[in-house]
């Protein structure tokens, strides 16, 4: 259809004419007007204070946020409060496959600072001289271990880590079909007491070198927490064969917590951290020599 150009008057015209086929359309609708309704607060007797609160959830995504205010008795406001926190995801028995998928599929994004993303490939040299990471409340731990000598041992290490060995654990695993690759999500399994505590990740980074020269290797991997991980943070997993012929498991790692239970559990937490890096790195040693004989 062409363009066409109206005067004010068609315009009007036009549009009393709509109205008037509108009404014709919605003319056997009965509207029913509601009696208003007075909504009143009646203060308490005496010297008393009131406390209102309330909370919501943001559709299934596992976050939700809470509010409320403290009045006296004029309905004076005292102080108040808001704030949110992050859904656990909880499992009696041991996770599923389904489950793991529903709680990637809330989990959202990564739940920590954008400029903190990948640090983890940095040395722990490097990790120390950040102020910005002490500053914002971070907390870095690191174990290396010497796992053996030799490029086969070096190959059996890089393996062992894409098929997620280093978790090989009763108490605590991930799906060893996960693949290595950046973007990829993944939950964390773990067992705390009753319940099994399911945290979601995605792999920030995958690096990998290699130097024929002096025949220097590396291949390593970063993981970084979603919105319902009790920590923020990222970890990274490595294997490196050093000028020495050497081979070294590495764990490094930042994190701070992320919800309330591992705010006041944390130094627990950090506990649990230092035990697992410690039979992770039990169990590639133990991988590595079995895959020997």
């Amino acid at each position: 259809m062409a363009n066409r150009t109206l005067t004010i008057l068609q315009i009007q015209t036009q549009i009393g004419l709509l109205l008037e086929d509108m009404h014709c359309c919605f003319s056997n609708i009965t509207i029913i007007k509601a009696d208003a309704r007075y909504v009143s607060w009646t203060p308490p007797a005496g010297n008393v204070i009131t406390l209102n609160v309330d909370g919501s959830f943001f559709g299934n995504s596992g976050r939700a946020g809470y509010g409320g205010l403290m009045c006296n008795a004029h309905g004076g406001c005292i102080c108040g409060f808001v704030g949110h926190f992050e859904m656990v995801f909880l499992s009696w028995g041991r996770p599923s496959p389904q489950d793991q998928k529903a709680c990637i599929h809330k989990s959202g994004t990564f739940n920590y600072d954008d400029k903190y993303k990948g640090a983890t490939a940095k040395s722990l040299s490097s990790l120390k001289e950040d102020k910005g990471l002490s500053k914002d409340g971070f907390f870095i731990n690191n174990t290396r271990v010497l796992v053996g000598s030799g490029i086969d041992t070096f190959e059996k290490g890089k393996s062992a880590l894409q098929s997620w060995r280093h978790f090989g654990f009763n108490w605590a695993f991930v799906d060893p079909k996960t693949p290595v690759q950046k973007g990829v999500k993944f939950c964390v399994c773990v067992k705390e007491l009753l319940p099994w505590l399911m945290m979601p990740l995605q792999v920030a980074y995958v690096n990998e070198t290699s130097n024929s020269k002096n025949r220097v290797a590396s291949f390593g991997f970063g993981s970084g927490t979603l919105h319902g991980h009790l920590l923020a943070g990222e970890e990274r997993f490595s294997v490196e064969i050093d000028e020495n012929n050497e081979v070294w498991y590495e764990i490094l790692s930042f994190s701070k917590p992320a919800h309330i239970l591992s705010f006041v559990g944390y130094p627990y937490v950090i506990l649990r951290q230092k035990y697992f890096a410690h039979e992770s790195a039990k169990s590639m040693v133990k991988h590595i020599n079995s895959s020997k004989s």
